[in-house]
C-alpha cells in the first residue's frame, strides 16, 4: 500500500515538491532531489561517515560544509532569470519536510497541528536529537517528545490488540 510517505523533497525552479511527487523526478533531477536526509542530521561535513554517503547516493554530490562545519546541501536555481545558488541545512531540509507534513496533516483533520511526537533511531546522538527538534521549530511545531523508532513500532502494534485472555 501507499500509506507511507516518502521523507524526500526537490527542488524545481518554480517550486519545492515533497514525497512521492520529488522521489519521482529524483531521475531527471538528482542535483536538487534530497532523500535520505535524516541520515546526514549532525554529521561534519569532514566525516568518513559523509564520503561513504556521497559514493553510495549520487544526488550527495552537491554537499557543502555550512558555517558551523555540518553538512549542508548546496542547490543551484534559476530566480527570475538569473542563476543562483542557495545552501540549506539539513535543520532546514528537514523543516521543510515537516511543515508538509503538517500541511497534510492539517488538510486531513481539518484542525489545527501545532505539537506532534517525533520517531528517532536508537543510535541518534543527543546533539541529532537537538538538531531534529530546531528542525519542528523551524517548521512551526512544538516537540512534545521523541520516542525510538523500535519503541514506536511496539505501541503501535499493540494500541489496537485485544489480548485474548481477557
Amino acid at each position: 500500500s501507499q500509506r507511507k510517505t516518502p521523507t524526500a523533497v526537490a527542488f524545481t525552479d518554480e517550486q519545492r515538491v515533497y514525497g512521492l511527487d520529488a522521489v519521482m523526478q529524483s531521475s531527471s533531477n538528482p542535483a536538487r532531489t534530497f532523500t535520505y536526509v535524516r541520515d546526514l542530521l549532525g554529521l561534519e561535513y569532514n566525516e568518513h561517515n559523509v564520503a561513504a554517503l556521497k559514493a553510495q547516493f549520487f544526488n550527495f554530490n552537491n554537499l557543502v560544509a555550512d558555517e558551523r562545519g555540518y553538512v549542508a546541501f548546496k542547490v543551484d536555481m534559476q530566480v527570475a532569470g538569473s542563476p543562483q545558488s542557495f545552501v540549506f541545512t539539513v535543520e532546514e531540509i528537514l523543516a521543510m519536510i515537516l511543515a508538509q507534513a503538517r500541511a497534510f496533516a492539517e488538510t486531513q483533520s481539518k484542525g489545527s497541528v501545532k505539537d506532534l511526537y517525533l520517531t528517532v533511531p536508537s543510535s541518534f546522538t543527543m546533539n541529532q536529537r537537538r538538531m531534529l527538534n530546531d528542525a519542528a521549530e523551524f517548521a512551526g511545531l512544538k516537540c512534545i517528545g521523541m520516542i525510538e523508532e523500535n519503541v514506536a513500532s511496539a505501541i503501535a502494534y499493540g494500541v489496537d490488540r485485544k489480548d485474548d485472555n481477557q
